[in-house]
């Protein structure tokens, strides 16, 4: 999280109430009521007929594991080979095996009273050591045998995560660990596990935040720009640092106003920037010195001693997974989640390390819209061959082909471009499952000489099941560029036509800013009036503009200024290119008088987007600019 963001969480907590956790995934209430023997129980108020729950050995009641979908609204995954049942709940992934006594809860085997059996075709599971995992209490009445579970919303009574009661928490990949916040919730916590919140209520809670250490990072800098981002919000009454560990730097801050306090640290290691937070009410004072304590423990090395590691990280992949689409996949240790984790068919994960641009894209549609993968592929890769500058785009395979993969055959193609900041090679896989067509493209920093193996890797650990079209529905691609024109008649006395692929951002009488959602090019129609314009006067200020580019370290001409034909009209065009943090663009200018005043048509390319086809393009809008 930049640091801009983390000063507005900091601002709006003690200002605002803390709404700290309204963002974060809703839970519903929970309640269970049956006898044992019933086959008729209810469920959040409605009855349910299922197979009969039992009892075994010491009291155990065995459930049929419908009864904690419905209920929970858990996913549940069966293994047939293996007997093995997998529910997965809001950070908690319990683990069952039928006849086994040991389960694995969130990757710590426990034992269970009684094992999970399979009776009749029914999958049995113990009531209690599920509902008390996810969060809910069981009350057992002896008199009338009936059982009730229960769950708020809140998820009072839960622990960290399930019911853990380890002395500490932590995460062996980042490095850290603290004492564990018993009386807290885990609220929110991101895929890579880079940020999570623990909260009490929405007015109590503890945030962890860390991102790798940026080459420019400077302690002392940091120290000053935070100290200066509080004045005039809150009152400052602890600013320390500590300087005197090698290879580790702290500083804390302690602020307050009338209702609330904040404590903070932000710690700085070699590798990492830990920044480790927490609010609470005053008038909490108990709850207040316990997190305050807790906080203080927090410490940037991972001892696995009473520790409950909140690392999901296993053989160097995380496992992503995406309920509503059922589809999995294997990521790269190292990447994180660019895109909304609460997106539901559409994934982009990216490198967290530095120099490298390998990334994962997945988008799923329906064959209502995409008709097939194969189709899909071939139109991918027909678009991308007319719109990817053909100067820098190598290796481009002549045609889609199919390979093999362990769940799906896929239609795939590849390429490879290098711009000025980016060398990447790509593989696009396109398979079909049910009502849905699936597209994973892998892009992979260059030079890797095992470039095809690692995309193939990442591409063969997908896995999706069948989902019913009838509950997710269509979804459409909605990258694809609509044909026709649409007519701008009012840029003061002058029209002209836009292809319906360049999407509007602004539009006035003196000006208009497009941009083209095949090729990125953003095209700049401005409209001078403030003096008597001629093509002589046109011609001295373009020629100015060039001199100056000339100066400016990143410029480079490309063309310089002449006079050019486009259509029935003279325009007088102006061509350059700029260096800015290694990326490249690339901007023509075209320029007339007409009636006194001068109008400026400017177009934008990146570097991957500057093809024919893009500059083609433009130079079918400006030739149907017409004078009123």
């Amino acid at each position: 999280m930049k640091k801009r963001m983390i000063v507005m969480v900091l601002v709006f907590s003690l200002l605002a109430s803390l709404c700290g956790v309204s963002a974060f995934a809703e839970e519903k209430d929970v309640e269970i009521k049956f006898s044992v023997g019933d086959d008729t129980l209810l469920i959040n108020g409605e009855s349910v007929t299922v197979a009969k729950p039992y009892v075994v050995g010491d009291g155990v009641t065995l459930v049929p594991v419908r009864v904690i979908t419905e209920a929970f609204g858990a996913t549940v995954g069966w293994d047939g080979e293996t007997q093995t049942v997998t529910l997965t709940y809001p950070d908690v992934n319990i683990i069952l095996q039928i006849k086994n006594p040991v389960a694995e809860v969130n990757k710590r085997a426990e034992t269970l009273l009684a094992a999970p059996e399979l009776t009749n075709g029914y999958t049995m599971v113990p009531l209690r050591f599920i509902s008390e995992n996810f969060g809910a209490q069981v009350s057992y009445d002896n008199d009338t045998r009936a059982i009730t579970v229960t769950k708020t919303a809140d998820g009072e009574g839960s622990m960290v995560v399930g019911m853990n009661e380890s002395k500490f928490i932590g995460d062996s990949y980042y490095g850290w660990r603290m004492e564990n916040p018993k009386n807290m919730q885990m609220t929110w916590r991101s895929f890579d596990g880079s940020e999570m919140e623990f909260s009490y209520d929405d007015s109590n809670w503890i945030g962890i935040m860390l991102q790798a250490k940026p080459e420019e990072y400077d302690f002392e800098e940091s120290f000053s720009e935070w100290k200066s981002s509080f004045q005039g919000y809150s009152t400052l009454v602890k600013a320390d640092k500590d300087t005197a560990t090698t290879g580790k730097k702290v500083m804390h801050f302690q602020l307050k106003d009338k209702t609330d306090f904040m404590d903070m640290y932000e710690i700085e290691t070699e590798k990492y920037l830990y920044l480790v937070e927490g609010s609470f009410q005053n008038d909490n004072k108990e709850l207040k010195e316990e997190a305050l304590r807790i906080l203080s423990t927090f410490e940037t090395t991972f001892e696995s001693t009473d520790t409950y590691d909140l690392s999901n990280v296993k053989d160097g992949v995380r496992k992503f997974e995406a309920e509503t689409m059922k589809v999995s996949i294997s990521v790269p240790q190292e990447f994180y989640m660019q895109s909304d984790e609460d997106s539901e068919n559409s994934f982009v994960f990216m490198s967290g390390e530095a120099e490298n641009d390998s990334a994962i894209h997945m988008e799923i549609y329906s064959k209502d819209n995409v008709k097939s993968a194969q189709e899909l592929a071939v139109f991918d890769q027909t678009r991308n061959k007319k719109t990817l500058n053909e100067e820098i785009v190598v290796a481009f395979d002549d045609e889609v082909k199919e390979q093999a993969y362990d769940h799906f055959v896929a239609n795939v193609y590849t390429y490879e471009f290098k711009t000025s900041d980016q060398n990447l090679y790509v593989k696009d896989a396109f398979f079909e499952k049910g009502e849905y067509v699936y597209n994973i493209a892998v892009h992979v920093q260059l030079p890797n000489e095992e470039k095809e193996a690692y995309a193939d890797r990442i591409i063969n650990s997908v896995t999706a099941e069948e989902v019913d079209f009838n509950e997710v529905g269509s979804i459409l691609l909605n990258n694809v560029a609509p044909e026709g024109v649409t007519k701008v008649e009012d840029l003061n006395k002058c029209t002209l036509e836009m292809p319906k692929s360049f999407m509007e951002i602004s539009a006035s009488k003196t000006g208009i800013v497009y941009t083209d959602i095949t090729s990125g090019t953003a095209f700049v129609a401005t409209v001078l009036t403030d003096d008597e314009y001629n093509y002589t006067k046109v011609r001295n200020e373009l020629k100015e503009t060039e001199t100056m580019q000339k100066k400016m370290e990143g410029v480079t001409i490309t063309k310089t200024l002449e006079e050019a034909s486009v259509g029935n009209k003279k325009f007088l065009k102006l061509c350059f290119k700029t260096v800015e943090n290694e990326a490249t663009i690339y901007t023509e200018v075209h320029a007339i008088a007409h009636s006194g005043m001068a109008y400026l048509f400017m177009a934008v390319y990146p570097e991957l987007g500057y093809s024919a086809y893009a500059r083609e393009t433009v130079g079918n809008i400006l030739k149907s600019v017409n004078f009123k």
